[in-house]
């Protein structure tokens, strides 16, 4: 079963790098359909291999497979991918795959390389509440893949303006309009911040069930409660005092840079939610 889930899980990391390659070349060529439907199928049945290769590892462990570094970077890679194909469906806009598919690949490699792939057969007793963890990762991934897309939007955003601004027809033509980028990330943040919101809420109760309180200012409490910051100033911004257009794309970005040190930093720092990096 180890053998199959590891072919699985490198086939579909390079399903995500064809992917990514396509959405990029579809930028450039987008007159040429079967690079928009290449992409769109690698992307699809990238997916679907993350998927099994996810079961595979869960029945190794026994369990779903919540608990380890490697599991959250592919569960985190699968919320990108699935929430990206989804707005893909909605808007029928393939020039905005890159970027999401390009951090489900760092976010394969990461988890493989950091952290191994074996299982984790002795849980610490935090993890050992299957009802609030699981609660609580599927709401973080959830929210993180739906973050992540709003972050290709305001990248693809500044690349418009800045086309528009130096009058670079050739990316002009491919790129959305700048008005439809800055709609459509608004949406994306206001669609995922109550999963944001939900993040910090299910993981103070997990905190108070494992340890004993709701709040301790771990590094991972703490980092997490300024990524939610930075998006509720992005919607406070946007809705109350009608800021578009530049400030808020950035706001989007910092926003999901923040949500990527929240997941990253505190392995690398002292503190109850560390995962532990293979050596």
């Amino acid at each position: 079963m180890e053998y199959a889930e590891l072919l699985l899980t490198t086939i579909s990391t390079l399903l995500f790098a064809a992917a990514c390659c396509g959405y990029a070349l579809y930028v450039v060529m987008s007159h040429v359909k079967p690079i928009g439907w290449f992409a769109t199928g690698a992307a699809w049945l990238g997916l679907g291999l993350n998927t099994v290769a996810l079961v595979l590892h869960g029945m190794a462990e026994g369990r779903l497979p919540l608990t380890s570094g490697y599991d959250f970077a592919m569960l985190f890679a699968w919320g990108i991918v699935a929430a990206y194909l989804v707005v893909e469906i909605v808007t029928r806009q393939r020039t905005l795959g890159g970027i999401p598919l390009l951090l489900a690949v760092g976010l394969h490699l990461y988890g493989r390389h950091m952290f191994g792939t074996e299982p984790q057969v002795h849980l610490p007793p935090a993890l050992k509440n299957p009802f609030w963890l699981t609660v609580h990762v599927i709401v973080a991934v959830v929210a993180y893949g739906v973050l992540a897309v709003s972050f290709a939007t305001a990248i693809m955003y500044l690349m418009r303006r800045w086309s528009d601004k130096h009058s670079w027809e050739w990316l002009t033509r491919r790129i959305p309009e700048q008005r439809w980028l800055d709609v459509v990330t608004y949406r994306v943040v206001g669609f995922a911040f109550p999963f944001l919101t939900l993040v910090v809420i299910t993981g103070a109760i997990w905190a108070d069930t494992a340890w004993g309180r709701p709040w301790g200012w771990d590094p991972k409490e703490t980092l997490s409660l300024v990524s939610w910051a930075f998006y509720a100033l992005y919607l406070h911004a946007r809705l109350l005092s009608g800021w578009r257009g530049l400030g808020t794309a950035i706001c989007a970005i910092v926003g999901f840079l923040a949500v990527v040190f929240c997941y990253v930093g505190p392995n690398y720092l002292p503190g109850l939610h560390s995962y532990q990096v293979s050596q």
